[in-house]
Formats: C-alpha cells, sequence, structure tokens
C-alpha cells in the first residue's frame, strides 16, 4: 500500500469516527436524528393492551411485534415525533386501527383496545319468549317471559298464556318462576318489571284487560302491580294495592327494600309492601323525583328543584329561577355525581351549578344511561350518540369534566344504546347491531357485529349485554339468541 492510500484510508477512518461517534453518543444517551427535520430529538414511544392477548401490532403497515400473552400489552420504542397508522388484528376478529401522533419524549397510550368477532356466533337460547330480564345485581340469572305453546297444534291457545321461568347460567337449568295462571285467571299482559337493588324483589306490572258494561263492550285495561320475592320457593305474586295506572315514578326505597316509593296525582307516596296499608304522603306538588346517594331530589309544582334527606327535615332549593311548567310535558330529574339534569319531554337541561339555574343543554334525548364506573355518561336519540365525561380523564384520551364527545351520527334510527365496558357501547340500528369505541382521537372506530346464520333477520332486536359471561343476548322475534363471549 502506498503512502497516499495509507493517509487516505487513515483520515476516512478519523471522518467516520468522528461521524460516527456523536451519533453513537446520542443513541446511548436516548436521542436520535429526525433527519427529515434537521434536528436531534427524543423519540417517544407507543403502548397498547388490547384484548384478546398475541395481537398483532402494525405501524405504518409495517408488521412490528404481538402484544405479550400475559397482559396483552407491548411497548414499540424509538419513535420519531410524527403521526403512525396503527393497526391491531388478530385471525377470526375484527381490526381496529387509527392515526395516533407521537410527542417527543412522550408515550402515546391505548389501553382500551378490544378486538370484536369477525363473524358473531349466535346459538338459540330459548324460543317462544315474549321478553327477557337480567336483574341488576344477579347477572348471572336471566329471566324469560316465556309462551306456552301447545305441542301438538305447536301454537299457543292463549295469546296470553305466558310464564316466567329463571334461567341460571351457573347450572344451565332453566326453572318455571311464575306464570300468568298464577296470578288470575283474567286476561293479562306483562308490560315490565321493577328489581329491588339487591335483585331479592320484582315489583311486576300488568295490564288486565276488562269489558265496560257498555253495549259496545269496548275492551279497557287496568294497569295493576304484584311484588314477587324471587328467592322463595314456590314463587307467588302478591297484589300490592293503591298501585294502578296512575302511578309513575316507581322505585325502591334505597334504605328499605320492603318500601316503594312512587308518584300519583301529584303526590310522592310510599307503601310497605309487608304491611300493605294505606300509602303514606311524603311530599306534594311534585312533578317528578329521583334518588341519589340517600338524597330525594324532586321538581314541584312552583318550577323549583330541591334536594332533601329521607328525614325531610333539611332542604335545599337548587334553582334560584323557576322554570315555566309545561302542563302536558313530561318531567325527568338525573343526578350523576356533581351534574343535575331535568328532561322536558326530549329536551335536556343542565343545572349550571354557579348561576343555580337549568340551560338547554342537548336536543332531542331519547335516553340517558351513566357508564359502569360512573364516569361518563351515554345520551343517544333517533340519528346521533353523544358521551359526556362526568370527571376528568387523567389517562390517554385526556378528557375534562363537562367534555361531549360525539361518536356517530347515522340515516336509520338508532333503537337503543347501552355500554358493554367503559370504553364501548353496544347500539342497534333497525336491522343492524353496532358497537363504537369512545377514544375520539383521530376517528372512532364502529364494528359491525355480524352473524353466523345469513338466514337470521334482524327485526328490531332486543339487544343486552351481559356482563356476567360477557355475551350478547338477543331478542329477535320470540326467539331468544346468545352470542360467544365478545370480550375476553
Amino acid at each position: 500500500m502506498t503512502q497516499k492510500n495509507k493517509k487516505i484510508l487513515f483520515f476516512s477512518i478519523v471522518l467516520a469516527f468522528i461521524i460516527i461517534t456523536p451519533i453513537i453518543i446520542l443513541y446511548s444517551i436516548g436521542l436520535r436524528i429526525d433527519f427529515k427535520n434537521k434536528r436531534i430529538v427524543q423519540p417517544g414511544l407507543i403502548f397498547v393492551k388490547t384484548s384478546p392477548k398475541n395481537a398483532q401490532i402494525y405501524i405504518n403497515e409495517k408488521n412490528i411485534k404481538k402484544t405479550d400473552f400475559l397482559f396483552g400489552s407491548a411497548e414499540i420504542n424509538n419513535l420519531l415525533p410524527n403521526r403512525y397508522k396503527v393497526k391491531i388484528a388478530k385471525e377470526g376478529f375484527q381490526v381496529w386501527e387509527k392515526n395516533l401522533e407521537v410527542k417527543e419524549g412522550l408515550a402515546t397510550e391505548v389501553k382500551d383496545i378490544i378486538l370484536f368477532p369477525e363473524i358473531l356466533s349466535l346459538n338459540v337460547f330459548s324460543k317462544n319468549i315474549e321478553n327477557f330480564f337480567i336483574p341488576p345485581s344477579n347477572k348471572s340469572k336471566i329471566i324469560l317471559q316465556e309462551k306456552e305453546i301447545n305441542e301438538i297444534k305447536e301454537k299457543s291457545t292463549d295469546l296470553n298464556n305466558w310464564t316466567l321461568k329463571i334461567f341460571d347460567l351457573n347450572t344451565n337449568i332453566k326453572t318455571p318462576f311464575i306464570s300468568k295462571e298464577n296470578i288470575s285467571k283474567k286476561d293479562i299482559e306483562l308490560t315490565n318489571l321493577f328489581f329491588s337493588p339487591d335483585s331479592k324483589k320484582i315489583l311486576m306490572e300488568t295490564k288486565e284487560k276488562v269489558l265496560t258494561k257498555k253495549t259496545t263492550d269496548k275492551e279497557t285495561f287496568l294497569t295493576k302491580y304484584y311484588i314477587i320475592e324471587t328467592e322463595k320457593t314456590p314463587a307467588f305474586a302478591v297484589l300490592v294495592n293503591y298501585l294502578n295506572q296512575n302511578t309513575t315514578n316507581i322505585v325502591f326505597n334505597p334504605n328499605d327494600y320492603q318500601k316503594i316509593l312512587f308518584l300519583e296525582d301529584g303526590k310522592l307516596k310510599e307503601i310497605d309492601l309487608v304491611k300493605n296499608l294505606q300509602p303514606k304522603i311524603l311530599l306534594e306538588n311534585i312533578i317528578s323525583f329521583t334518588i341519589n346517594n340517600n338524597n330525594i331530589y324532586y321538581l314541584d309544582s312552583s318550577g323549583f328543584t330541591f334536594k332533601t334527606d329521607f328525614s325531610f327535615s333539611n332542604t335545599e332549593k337548587i334553582n334560584d329561577s323557576n322554570i315555566s311548567l309545561n302542563k302536558e310535558a313530561k318531567y325527568n330529574i338525573y343526578v350523576f355525581n356533581s351534574f343535575i339534569f331535568l328532561k322536558e319531554n326530549d329536551v335536556l337541561y343542565l343545572l349550571n351549578n354557579e348561576k343555580k339555574d337549568f340551560e338547554k343543554y342537548f336536543e332531542p334525548v331519547k335516553n340517558i344511561i351513566v357508564s359502569y364506573d360512573y364516569k361518563k355518561l351515554l345520551l343517544f336519540n333517533d340519528s346521533e350518540i353523544w358521551i359526556i365525561y362526568l370527571e376528568d380523564k387523567n389517562d390517554q384520551p385526556y378528557k375534562k369534566k363537562g367534555d361531549k364527545v360525539f361518536i356517530t351520527r347515522l340515516s336509520q334510527k338508532i333503537e337503543n344504546a347501552s355500554w358493554i365496558s367503559s370504553s364501548y357501547i353496544i347500539f342497534n340500528s333497525e336491522n343492524e347491531i353496532k358497537i363504537a369505541e369512545t377514544d375520539d382521537r383521530d376517528k372512532i372506530n364502529i364494528f359491525d357485529i355480524s352473524k353466523n346464520d345469513k338466514d337470521i333477520k334482524y327485526n328490531n332486536p332486543k339487544v343486552i349485554f351481559n356482563n356476567f359471561d360477557k355475551k350478547l343476548y338477543i331478542l329477535n322475534e320470540k326467539t331468544l339468541y346468545q352470542s360467544q363471549k365478545i370480550i375476553q
């Protein structure tokens, strides 16, 4: 090798050392060179947690790694500040994807990713079902309102000949509970069930068909209520006197499940189910009421709302300016944490705690449902779904108390919506069932819940997610279906 070549080699090595050494030092202290923006940056990372576990992670369509089999989590490190297309996939499940921003030196977190089945496997749970109910504090049992069928003629001999049966998901045993024949020989329609907080008592609302004495023999209905003890065998229904078609706002006393509070003719009354005596009048000139944390919130005929306890010794006026009441309107009060809502027909008002006045908040609204953790509200009407945060959310995506998040708008009528976890909601729109996340970073993932049997045609089904077994129960045209687990 000539002297000249030796010098060239030497200086090349020195130059490479000068160039590479700083890069090695930068990498060793956790810094990177952003060649695109020509600057030195501290990289960030993306942390994901999925259910089910062992899901594949793609970053900008590149297969990176899987979430671990223990916790279903993974970190993707050394990411330059930028926006990345993140895709989570697993065979047999729908794909979750979102464009996420990684900031310098920070972690971008997505901890509540749920992958739902591509095809919903539905099994016939029970046939000839008119309705079904899942008790609020005992979700291992399902109450079925079953039509009695003549097996020879394969049709009901009586349009209102029904039986309540309890299906125990722990034992897979269905047990007759109480039938229409146990209550009355007359034509009775079951319209609703009200459960005590411990699910040990059921207040059954019925409509009894009667004929008037007029020559037209026009059919009319009388509303009657029966109390049933769910743990007594055999069960029997006891008529609750003094509750009738004028009774509204029925709720069990949270301090004594033997007592029921209700409204009737502008009076807040309480009845003792054991003594079954004349109801006790608690308040008069009442339009609506609700109970929250052992406090009674009520709207009276003067247009003011009040808060009192069950001793009725301490009463606090909530709004300083009275509400102009519409005699034809229906009013409901909702209390969640520090939020007090007043619903007038389909218009929702929120109490401004500083001004002590109700202000129009949302219109129209069909229903309001609080999440399992009492941190969010689900609002929906015929075409839109929204989420309201009841408190600050201190993990990603960060939210402030009172933030309102738009979930979706549909052309088809939304029949019902409910929570399946603190981060996902399920809703049915006419003949479709969908699940939506609440994470509004980038687009909101909405999943169609397809079914394995294409012969099943949904017709405004009743859909309930049971948190006990993580399955969907779908009542469609008298047949109750049970899905596989949709949350692992």
